[in-house]
Protein backbone atom coordinates (compact mmCIF):
# COMPACT_ATOMS: atom_id res chain seq x y z
CA UNK A 1 0.00 0.00 0.00
CA UNK A 2 2.57 2.43 0.37
CA UNK A 3 4.11 4.38 3.35
CA UNK A 4 1.14 5.00 5.89
CA UNK A 5 2.38 8.78 6.20
CA UNK A 6 2.14 9.30 2.96
CA UNK A 7 -0.72 10.31 0.85
CA UNK A 8 -1.49 8.02 -1.85
CA UNK A 9 -3.66 5.91 -4.20
CA UNK A 10 -4.37 1.95 -4.61
CA UNK A 11 -4.32 1.63 -8.13
CA UNK A 12 -1.65 -0.66 -9.51
CA UNK A 13 -2.70 -4.00 -10.39
CA UNK A 14 -6.10 -3.68 -9.57
CA UNK A 15 -5.46 -2.94 -5.62
CA UNK A 16 -8.40 -0.96 -4.56
CA UNK A 17 -10.76 -3.39 -5.59
CA UNK A 18 -9.06 -6.39 -4.27
CA UNK A 19 -9.07 -4.38 -1.21
CA UNK A 20 -13.45 -3.56 -1.61
CA UNK A 21 -13.31 -7.70 -2.50
CA UNK A 22 -11.70 -8.60 0.63
CA UNK A 23 -13.10 -6.00 2.95
CA UNK A 24 -16.51 -7.42 1.36
CA UNK A 25 -15.67 -11.44 0.95
CA UNK A 26 -12.86 -11.44 3.06
CA UNK A 27 -11.13 -13.04 0.09
CA UNK A 28 -8.54 -11.16 -2.20
CA UNK A 29 -8.86 -12.04 -5.67
CA UNK A 30 -5.05 -11.56 -6.83
CA UNK A 31 -3.30 -9.64 -8.65
CA UNK A 32 -4.09 -9.78 -12.09
CA UNK A 33 -2.29 -11.54 -14.89
CA UNK A 34 1.54 -10.46 -14.67
CA UNK A 35 2.35 -11.08 -17.75
CA UNK A 36 -0.45 -8.31 -19.18
CA UNK A 37 0.78 -6.14 -16.73
CA UNK A 38 4.47 -6.15 -17.25
CA UNK A 39 6.10 -2.47 -17.99
CA UNK A 40 6.72 -2.05 -21.65
CA UNK A 41 10.19 0.02 -22.31
CA UNK A 42 10.31 1.01 -26.01
CA UNK A 43 7.97 1.69 -28.79
CA UNK A 44 9.23 -1.63 -30.62
CA UNK A 45 8.38 -3.70 -27.76
CA UNK A 46 4.91 -1.99 -27.34
CA UNK A 47 4.55 -3.30 -31.02
CA UNK A 48 5.63 -6.22 -30.64
CA UNK A 49 2.91 -6.87 -27.40
CA UNK A 50 0.43 -5.27 -29.53
CA UNK A 51 0.89 -8.18 -32.18
CA UNK A 52 1.00 -10.96 -29.23
CA UNK A 53 -2.28 -9.88 -27.88
CA UNK A 54 -3.95 -9.60 -31.30
CA UNK A 55 -3.01 -13.21 -31.62
CA UNK A 56 -4.55 -14.41 -28.52
CA UNK A 57 -7.79 -11.47 -29.30
CA UNK A 58 -7.28 -10.00 -26.08
CA UNK A 59 -5.62 -6.40 -26.46
CA UNK A 60 -2.68 -5.25 -25.07
CA UNK A 61 -3.86 -2.36 -21.99
CA UNK A 62 -1.36 -0.16 -20.54
CA UNK A 63 -2.41 3.13 -18.58
CA UNK A 64 -1.94 6.96 -20.37
CA UNK A 65 0.37 7.54 -17.46
CA UNK A 66 2.69 4.49 -18.57
CA UNK A 67 1.91 5.26 -22.49
CA UNK A 68 3.43 9.25 -22.06
CA UNK A 69 6.58 7.73 -20.09
CA UNK A 70 7.45 5.88 -22.96
CA UNK A 71 7.86 9.21 -25.05
CA UNK A 72 9.28 10.82 -22.11
CA UNK A 73 6.20 12.99 -21.11
CA UNK A 74 4.16 13.37 -17.86
CA UNK A 75 1.29 15.65 -19.91
CA UNK A 76 -0.42 15.46 -22.61
CA UNK A 77 0.91 18.51 -24.64
CA UNK A 78 -0.39 19.13 -28.10
CA UNK A 79 3.15 18.85 -29.75
CA UNK A 80 3.38 15.73 -27.49
CA UNK A 81 0.36 14.34 -28.78
CA UNK A 82 1.14 14.95 -32.29
CA UNK A 83 4.31 13.00 -31.73
CA UNK A 84 2.96 10.01 -29.68
CA UNK A 85 0.06 9.64 -32.42
CA UNK A 86 2.73 9.70 -35.63
CA UNK A 87 4.87 7.21 -33.93
CA UNK A 88 2.18 5.00 -33.17
CA UNK A 89 1.00 5.49 -36.92
CA UNK A 90 4.35 4.70 -37.66
CA UNK A 91 4.04 1.27 -35.89
CA UNK A 92 0.74 0.13 -37.05
CA UNK A 93 -0.84 0.94 -33.86
CA UNK A 94 -3.58 3.39 -32.15
CA UNK A 95 -5.10 2.91 -28.83
CA UNK A 96 -8.89 2.82 -28.18
CA UNK A 97 -10.35 4.44 -26.76
CA UNK A 98 -8.35 7.51 -27.43
CA UNK A 99 -5.40 8.10 -25.26
CA UNK A 100 -6.75 11.94 -25.44
CA UNK A 101 -9.65 10.96 -24.17
CA UNK A 102 -8.92 9.35 -20.84
CA UNK A 103 -7.46 10.05 -17.74
CA UNK A 104 -3.97 9.84 -16.67
CA UNK A 105 -4.39 6.64 -14.80
CA UNK A 106 -7.24 4.88 -16.84
CA UNK A 107 -6.28 1.99 -19.34
CA UNK A 108 -6.60 1.93 -22.98
CA UNK A 109 -5.89 -0.85 -25.40
CA UNK A 110 -2.67 -0.93 -27.67
CA UNK A 111 -4.09 -2.03 -31.27
CA UNK A 112 -3.12 -2.88 -34.57
CA UNK A 113 -4.60 -0.18 -36.90
CA UNK A 114 -7.68 -2.19 -38.80
CA UNK A 115 -7.48 -4.67 -36.18
CA UNK A 116 -9.63 -2.23 -33.70
CA UNK A 117 -13.24 -3.38 -31.49
CA UNK A 118 -16.16 -2.33 -33.04
CA UNK A 119 -18.15 0.69 -31.20
CA UNK A 120 -21.21 -0.05 -32.89
CA UNK A 121 -23.05 -0.11 -29.85
CA UNK A 122 -22.12 3.76 -28.93
CA UNK A 123 -25.10 5.99 -29.20
CA UNK A 124 -24.13 8.01 -32.46
CA UNK A 125 -25.00 11.18 -30.90
CA UNK A 126 -22.28 10.85 -28.29
CA UNK A 127 -19.71 10.62 -30.95
CA UNK A 128 -18.83 13.42 -33.40
CA UNK A 129 -18.46 11.62 -36.56
CA UNK A 130 -14.49 10.92 -37.85
CA UNK A 131 -13.47 11.83 -34.29
CA UNK A 132 -9.73 12.92 -33.99
CA UNK A 133 -8.10 12.00 -30.85
CA UNK A 134 -6.07 15.42 -31.13
CA UNK A 135 -8.73 17.52 -31.27
CA UNK A 136 -9.80 16.51 -27.85
CA UNK A 137 -7.06 18.83 -26.74
CA UNK A 138 -8.51 21.66 -28.22
CA UNK A 139 -12.63 20.83 -28.02
CA UNK A 140 -14.53 20.69 -25.04
CA UNK A 141 -13.85 18.73 -22.52
CA UNK A 142 -15.34 15.04 -22.56
CA UNK A 143 -17.03 13.73 -19.14
CA UNK A 144 -14.38 10.45 -19.63
CA UNK A 145 -11.75 13.15 -18.85
CA UNK A 146 -13.14 12.84 -14.77
CA UNK A 147 -10.79 10.10 -12.90
CA UNK A 148 -13.75 8.70 -11.59
CA UNK A 149 -15.11 7.75 -15.05
CA UNK A 150 -13.30 4.55 -15.67
CA UNK A 151 -12.13 3.70 -12.29
CA UNK A 152 -15.36 1.12 -11.72
CA UNK A 153 -18.04 0.59 -9.44
CA UNK A 154 -19.15 -0.99 -6.14
CA UNK A 155 -22.08 -2.81 -7.76
CA UNK A 156 -25.09 -5.00 -5.77
CA UNK A 157 -27.48 -7.41 -7.21
CA UNK A 158 -31.16 -6.57 -7.73
CA UNK A 159 -31.92 -9.92 -5.31
CA UNK A 160 -29.35 -9.03 -2.68
CA UNK A 161 -30.79 -8.31 0.80
CA UNK A 162 -30.83 -4.34 1.98
CA UNK A 163 -28.50 -4.95 4.61
CA UNK A 164 -25.93 -5.61 1.66
CA UNK A 165 -26.01 -2.18 -0.09
CA UNK A 166 -26.75 -0.19 3.45
CA UNK A 167 -23.04 -2.01 5.21
CA UNK A 168 -21.44 -1.23 1.80
CA UNK A 169 -22.45 2.19 1.43
CA UNK A 170 -21.57 2.98 5.65
CA UNK A 171 -18.74 0.88 4.87
CA UNK A 172 -17.08 3.07 1.36
CA UNK A 173 -18.88 6.70 2.81
CA UNK A 174 -20.82 6.04 -0.48
CA UNK A 175 -24.09 7.77 -1.17
CA UNK A 176 -25.56 5.50 -4.30
CA UNK A 177 -24.67 2.05 -5.31
CA UNK A 178 -25.24 0.94 -9.02
CA UNK A 179 -27.36 -2.18 -9.35
CA UNK A 180 -25.97 -4.73 -12.02
CA UNK A 181 -27.45 -8.58 -12.88
CA UNK A 182 -24.85 -11.01 -14.90
CA UNK A 183 -21.51 -11.50 -14.99
CA UNK A 184 -18.43 -10.43 -17.29
CA UNK A 185 -19.60 -8.98 -20.67
CA UNK A 186 -23.31 -10.03 -19.74
CA UNK A 187 -23.20 -7.76 -17.11
CA UNK A 188 -25.88 -5.15 -17.21
CA UNK A 189 -27.19 -2.04 -15.34
CA UNK A 190 -30.39 -2.42 -13.82
CA UNK A 191 -30.72 0.87 -11.86
CA UNK A 192 -29.22 2.44 -8.73
CA UNK A 193 -29.87 2.39 -5.16
CA UNK A 194 -28.80 5.31 -3.01
CA UNK A 195 -29.94 6.70 0.45
CA UNK A 196 -32.82 8.83 -0.66
CA UNK A 197 -34.41 6.04 -2.65
CA UNK A 198 -34.18 3.69 0.60
CA UNK A 199 -36.02 6.63 2.00
CA UNK A 200 -38.52 7.09 -0.33
CA UNK A 201 -39.40 3.69 -0.51
CA UNK A 202 -39.32 2.93 3.05
CA UNK A 203 -42.24 5.57 3.37
CA UNK A 204 -44.52 2.47 1.96
CA UNK A 205 -42.78 -0.37 3.51
CA UNK A 206 -39.27 -1.11 5.08
CA UNK A 207 -37.69 -2.68 1.17
CA UNK A 208 -36.18 -6.43 1.95
CA UNK A 209 -34.20 -6.43 -1.42
CA UNK A 210 -32.14 -3.94 -2.95
CA UNK A 211 -34.62 -4.36 -6.05
CA UNK A 212 -37.43 -2.97 -3.73
CA UNK A 213 -35.35 0.74 -3.59
CA UNK A 214 -34.03 0.14 -7.07
CA UNK A 215 -34.82 3.54 -9.91
CA UNK A 216 -33.80 3.85 -13.17
CA UNK A 217 -30.68 5.58 -14.24
CA UNK A 218 -28.84 5.85 -17.70
CA UNK A 219 -25.45 5.73 -18.42
CA UNK A 220 -23.87 8.26 -20.70
CA UNK A 221 -20.69 7.65 -22.53
CA UNK A 222 -17.31 8.62 -21.61
CA UNK A 223 -17.07 10.43 -24.48
CA UNK A 224 -20.02 12.67 -24.26
CA UNK A 225 -19.38 16.65 -23.45
CA UNK A 226 -19.01 17.22 -20.16
CA UNK A 227 -20.07 21.03 -19.70
CA UNK A 228 -23.67 19.88 -20.59
CA UNK A 229 -23.90 17.28 -18.14
CA UNK A 230 -22.86 19.59 -14.94
CA UNK A 231 -26.19 20.44 -13.96
CA UNK A 232 -27.54 16.79 -14.37
CA UNK A 233 -24.85 15.35 -11.76
CA UNK A 234 -25.49 18.09 -9.24
CA UNK A 235 -28.54 17.90 -9.37
CA UNK A 236 -28.72 13.88 -9.02
CA UNK A 237 -25.44 13.89 -7.28
CA UNK A 238 -23.87 11.15 -9.36
CA UNK A 239 -23.67 9.72 -13.18
CA UNK A 240 -23.02 6.23 -14.19
CA UNK A 241 -20.72 6.10 -17.36
CA UNK A 242 -20.57 3.55 -19.74
CA UNK A 243 -17.61 3.20 -22.18
CA UNK A 244 -16.88 1.20 -25.53
CA UNK A 245 -15.79 -1.96 -23.87
CA UNK A 246 -18.61 -1.97 -20.85
CA UNK A 247 -21.64 -0.41 -20.44
CA UNK A 248 -20.49 0.49 -16.64
CA UNK A 249 -17.03 1.90 -17.08
CA UNK A 250 -17.03 4.15 -13.53
CA UNK A 251 -19.07 7.18 -11.87
CA UNK A 252 -18.78 11.24 -11.24
CA UNK A 253 -20.06 12.31 -8.27
CA UNK A 254 -20.65 16.01 -7.38
CA UNK A 255 -17.62 15.54 -5.48
CA UNK A 256 -15.46 13.82 -8.38
CA UNK A 257 -16.79 17.18 -10.51
CA UNK A 258 -15.71 19.63 -7.76
CA UNK A 259 -12.73 17.87 -7.51
CA UNK A 260 -11.67 17.74 -10.83
CA UNK A 261 -12.42 21.82 -11.15
CA UNK A 262 -10.32 22.70 -8.00
CA UNK A 263 -7.30 20.74 -10.28
CA UNK A 264 -8.10 23.63 -12.86
CA UNK A 265 -8.65 26.65 -10.63
CA UNK A 266 -5.72 26.27 -8.08
CA UNK A 267 -3.47 27.01 -10.97
CA UNK A 268 -5.91 29.79 -12.62
CA UNK A 269 -5.71 31.53 -9.41
CA UNK A 270 -2.09 31.05 -9.14
CA UNK A 271 -0.99 32.32 -12.05
CA UNK A 272 -2.93 35.30 -11.79
CA UNK A 273 -2.01 36.34 -8.49
CA UNK A 274 1.39 36.44 -9.84
CA UNK A 275 0.93 38.41 -13.02
CA UNK A 276 -1.24 41.10 -11.27
CA UNK A 277 1.50 41.71 -8.73
CA UNK A 278 4.62 41.44 -11.31
CA UNK A 279 2.58 44.12 -13.10
CA UNK A 280 1.93 46.25 -10.00
CA UNK A 281 5.30 46.27 -9.28
CA UNK A 282 6.94 46.65 -11.85
CA UNK A 283 4.98 49.70 -12.88
CA UNK A 284 5.54 51.36 -9.95
CA UNK A 285 9.33 51.01 -10.45
CA UNK A 286 9.94 50.79 -14.24
CA UNK A 287 9.35 53.82 -16.96
CA UNK A 288 8.54 53.15 -20.95
CA UNK A 289 12.52 53.61 -21.45
CA UNK A 290 13.35 50.43 -19.16
CA UNK A 291 10.78 48.51 -21.09
CA UNK A 292 12.17 49.62 -24.51
CA UNK A 293 15.65 48.21 -23.19
CA UNK A 294 14.43 45.24 -22.50
CA UNK A 295 12.87 45.39 -25.75
CA UNK A 296 9.37 44.80 -24.31
CA UNK A 297 6.92 46.86 -26.32
CA UNK A 298 4.92 48.64 -23.01
CA UNK A 299 3.44 51.91 -22.25
CA UNK A 300 2.16 52.23 -18.91
CA UNK A 301 -0.19 54.89 -19.44
CA UNK A 302 -2.30 52.83 -21.94
CA UNK A 303 -2.52 50.13 -19.22
CA UNK A 304 -1.58 47.20 -21.82
CA UNK A 305 0.45 44.60 -19.72
CA UNK A 306 3.19 42.50 -20.74
CA UNK A 307 3.83 38.98 -20.79
CA UNK A 308 5.10 36.43 -18.52
CA UNK A 309 7.94 36.52 -20.89
CA UNK A 310 7.91 39.79 -21.04
CA UNK A 311 8.38 40.45 -17.72
CA UNK A 312 11.48 37.91 -17.85
CA UNK A 313 13.26 39.61 -20.68
CA UNK A 314 12.78 42.86 -18.08
CA UNK A 315 14.32 41.47 -14.80
CA UNK A 316 16.70 38.94 -16.73
CA UNK A 317 19.43 41.51 -16.03
CA UNK A 318 20.54 41.97 -11.79
CA UNK A 319 20.22 45.84 -13.13
CA UNK A 320 17.20 45.66 -13.95
CA UNK A 321 16.06 43.47 -11.30
CA UNK A 322 17.67 45.27 -8.21
CA UNK A 323 15.29 48.23 -9.03
CA UNK A 324 12.72 46.49 -7.52
CA UNK A 325 14.35 46.67 -3.89
CA UNK A 326 13.47 43.05 -3.31
CA UNK A 327 16.36 41.32 -0.71
CA UNK A 328 15.69 37.61 -3.53
CA UNK A 329 17.99 35.68 -5.08
CA UNK A 330 18.26 36.94 -8.52
CA UNK A 331 18.79 33.46 -10.28
CA UNK A 332 16.15 31.35 -7.73
CA UNK A 333 13.54 34.45 -9.05
CA UNK A 334 14.68 34.15 -12.73
CA UNK A 335 14.09 30.22 -12.51
CA UNK A 336 11.24 30.46 -11.23
CA UNK A 337 9.61 33.04 -12.84
CA UNK A 338 10.52 30.91 -16.13
CA UNK A 339 8.77 27.96 -14.64
CA UNK A 340 6.13 30.09 -14.47
CA UNK A 341 5.65 31.59 -17.93
CA UNK A 342 6.23 27.11 -18.97
CA UNK A 343 3.14 26.57 -16.42
CA UNK A 344 1.07 29.14 -17.89
CA UNK A 345 1.69 28.49 -21.34
CA UNK A 346 0.61 24.63 -20.52
CA UNK A 347 -1.86 25.39 -18.75
CA UNK A 348 -3.59 27.91 -21.16
CA UNK A 349 -3.22 25.94 -24.06
CA UNK A 350 -6.24 23.53 -23.30
CA UNK A 351 -3.79 20.88 -21.71
CA UNK A 352 -6.38 18.19 -20.82
CA UNK A 353 -4.09 17.28 -18.03
CA UNK A 354 -3.65 18.60 -14.52
CA UNK A 355 -0.02 20.09 -13.78
CA UNK A 356 2.28 18.17 -11.78
CA UNK A 357 2.93 18.46 -8.36
CA UNK A 358 6.43 20.04 -9.17
CA UNK A 359 4.28 22.66 -11.30
CA UNK A 360 2.18 23.68 -8.46
CA UNK A 361 5.00 23.84 -6.13
CA UNK A 362 7.08 25.94 -8.38
CA UNK A 363 4.06 27.84 -9.03
CA UNK A 364 3.27 27.88 -5.17
CA UNK A 365 6.89 28.77 -4.16
CA UNK A 366 7.04 31.60 -6.74
CA UNK A 367 3.89 33.30 -5.32
CA UNK A 368 5.17 33.00 -1.94
CA UNK A 369 8.03 35.38 -2.98
CA UNK A 370 5.87 37.73 -4.39
CA UNK A 371 3.47 38.13 -1.38
CA UNK A 372 6.25 38.15 1.16
CA UNK A 373 8.22 41.31 -0.93
CA UNK A 374 4.74 42.77 -1.54
CA UNK A 375 2.39 42.21 1.40
CA UNK A 376 -0.87 43.85 -0.49
CA UNK A 377 -3.91 41.92 -0.30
Amino acid sequence: MGSLLTVCRLERFEAADRIASLALTGVDPGPPNDEAYAQVSSQQELADRAAEAAAASEPFRMSVRELLNLWGAIRRSASTVAQIEQDLADLGLTTRPAFTDAGLDDKVAIVIVGGEPSSAHVPADDIAEDFDAADSLTLAPRIGVIESASRGVVAVSPSDDISVAITLMIAHEYSQLAVVSGEGEARQLRGAISWESIGIASVTAPPKRVVDATIPVSPVHHRSLLLPLIEEIFQKDYLFVSSDETPLAGIVTAADLTRRFGETTRPLVLIEEAERRLRMNCDEVFAAEDYARAKVKYNPATGASPTIGNYWHLLREREMFDKLGWPLDHAFFMDHLERLRVARNDFMHFNPDPLSGDQLDALESFVRLLRAVDSRD
